[in-house]
């Protein structure tokens, strides 16, 4: 199990838990398959709910999901960024265990370990902490436009697919 960060001391700020980002979680808790992109996801949507680290209190959850063995997207409201904002971050993200920012920019705050196969609770804090409670994003944003949603993060040539409604 992952250490968390010690969490500086900050002005206390009102979060921005929604209904909606609460029925996520639940609903990704309450179901049997505890796979690894489902841990992760479960992780960093608790990270998003309780974190002080970063500005990730800031953050309005609007959806989440699975995409596979080994992926999660999310799509968020950020209060630095205009509009919705989706990340989709996979196993791969984490591949190389010598480096702090990674192939697809993630950053490791919180040490995955050195197996094949990352911690995916410390790959989950690591998403909701560095890479949707930072500001900004690090990488270009794609814009959909049938959803509305700007993408960032690990994208193939088709930009993931919201899976429920807002």
């Amino acid at each position: 199990m992952p250490v968390p960060l010690d969490e500086p001391a900050l002005l206390e700020v009102p979060r921005r838990f929604t209904e909606q980002h609460a029925r996520l979680l639940s609903q990704m808790q309450s179901e049997a398959r505890a796979d690894w992109s489902r841990t992760a996801l479960i992780a960093c949507l608790e990270q998003l709910r309780t974190s002080k680290v970063t500005d990730a209190g800031q953050v309005a959850v609007l959806d989440a999901w699975v995409d596979g063995p080994d992926a999660f997207c999310a799509v968020y409201q950020s209060p630095y960024e205009d509009g919705e904002v989706g990340i989709r971050r996979t196993v791969d993200d984490a591949w190389s265990r010598s480096q702090k920012h990674r192939r697809a920019e993630m950053t490791e705050g919180y040490d995955m370990g050195s197996a094949e196969i990352p911690d995916p609770v410390a790959f989950g804090w690591n998403v909701a902490d560095f890479d949707i409670g930072d500001p900004g994003t690090d990488g270009p944003l794609r814009h959909d436009e049938a959803s509305g949603i700007s993408w960032w993060g690990s994208l193939g040539d088709a930009l993931p697919v919201r899976r429920t409604a807002p």
